[in-house]
């Protein structure tokens, strides 16, 4: 059985942010974990570790909190001073909002648990 990938949108205070999610092919509920980008955004590189992170047996999230500089808010590799640039812009404020709702959509969400680890 295969993974259950898709990329989804997530409600928060500015509309709704982008966001890439794995579910491991087995029943569930399972655990989750937000998997937090890398400087050039939300590109494959980061999706192939949300599926690497399900395949574990995790429902993994990877949320785009460059979204609020769309529409062009990757960078490839090779652009290192666009990724640099990207990351300058991101407020604290608005990263804890969007981790926030990321929580809340897991919270909500069938697949996940509800049991917190100590």
């Amino acid at each position: 059985m295969e993974l259950r990938t898709r990329k989804i949108e997530i409600a928060c205070g500015v509309g709704r942010m982008p966001a890439y999610k794995a579910e491991p092919p087995s029943g569930g509920p399972h655990s989750a974990v937000i998997v937090l980008m890398e400087a050039f955004g939300l590109v494959p590189n980061l999706e192939q570790e949300v599926d690497r992170i399900a395949r574990m047996g995790y429902v993994a999230i990877a949320p785009d909190v460059h979204h609020r500089q769309a529409p062009d808010h990757t960078a490839a590799y090779d652009d290192l001073p666009k990724a640099i640039g990207m990351l300058r812009k991101l407020k604290d404020a608005e990263l804890v909002d969007d981790l926030k709702a990321t929580i809340a959509h897991l919270r909500s969400a069938p697949e996940v648990g509800r049991r917190r680890s100590a």
